[in-house]
């Protein structure tokens, strides 16, 4: 979990969730959208049963992060899967936050995926209706209230590589919520996201670099005006997990940043991850990742 404590934390999530979205060819056959539930999506090893992850508060010297002292519970999430890497269900709890469940169920249609989220004792509080295309590409968002109550409606498009070129949020009346404008060059280099917002007017944009290994990215945030907004940069590990992110000014100077250390089991996966954060709070996050495999 990233831990952005910045106004503009929702410009920062949409890119890494426009880089989710554009995974290359789900390939055909498979039950449901990969990039929900899918191990191989996640960044995660096959044959995983169930992984648990307990994100702490820690206290210590961020220049010796193998001796911090682990504080309060953040998050607290166990995710199920069956044998063919498809997630089946979830636990998750916030802080001192009563836990609350969700299942995902594949419709008879083979098109669709129903996920309901419960509380502890069963009562429904939400559910969602994910709508697949033949190439299993989710194009279509449902999200009903515990009455089951229509609350809002996604809807995205695709380009012949199967990377999102739209995304569009309605309200239950069919208004306009928000919308993004995506592209990509051939060999996903370059790509550019625009947001637009209820009454379709531009709100702001990004444009990101990666190099050809895919270990480095820089985007460029700007506003409706196309003035520069700030700065980021980011760096992966050959694991392809996130180690360095870094704010900038719109002048190129530092703001603040975050630093990921991690400890792997010997499948490749990831079972300590360490958030560092480099700006005035010096703030440091644990999570614990309990992986559990299939025979």
């Amino acid at each position: 979990m990233i831990a952005l404590l910045y106004i503009n934390r929702m410009k920062y999530i949409s890119v890494f969730v426009f880089i989710l979205m554009t995974i290359p060819s789900f390939g055909q056959g498979c039950p449901y959208g990969k990039a929900e539930t899918d191990l191989s999506a996640s960044g995660l090893t096959p044959n995983i049963k169930s992984l648990s992850a307990i994100e702490y508060d820690a206290i210590g010297n961020t220049k010796d992060p193998d001796h911090l002292k682990l504080g309060d519970v953040i998050t607290d999430e166990t995710t199920f899967y069956n044998r063919q890497g498809y997630r089946t269900h979830e636990r998750d709890r916030i802080g001192d936050d009563p836990a609350e469940f969700t299942t995902y169920s594949l419709q008879p249609a083979g098109n669709e995926l129903l996920l309901v989220n419960t509380d502890s004792t069963g009562d429904t509080l939400d559910m969602w209706i994910y709508q697949y295309d033949d190439s299993c590409r989710l194009w279509k968002e449902k999200h009903y209230t515990k009455d089951l109550q229509l609350r809002d409606i996604e809807v995205r498009a695709y380009n012949s590589r199967n990377e999102m070129i739209s995304y569009i949020q309605y309200d239950s009346l069919g208004h306009l919520v928000e919308r993004y404008e995506y592209s990509m060059d051939a060999d996903s280099t370059h790509s550019s996201m625009r947001h637009y917002n209820s009454s379709d007017s531009l709100d702001w944009s990004v444009k990101t670099k990666t190099t050809d290994d895919g270990k480095k990215t820089k985007s460029l945030f700007y506003h409706s005006d196309g003035t520069k907004d700030f700065i980021t940069r980011d760096k992966n590990n050959e694991h392809g997990d996130q180690i360095q992110s870094k704010f900038y000014h719109s002048n190129g100077l530092f703001n603040f940043g975050y630093e990921y250390i991690y400890e792997y089991d010997a499948r490749g996966n990831w079972i300590k991850q360490t958030e560092i954060d480099s700006g005035r709070d010096r703030e440091i996050f644990v999570t614990i990742r309990t992986i559990e495999y299939w025979n």
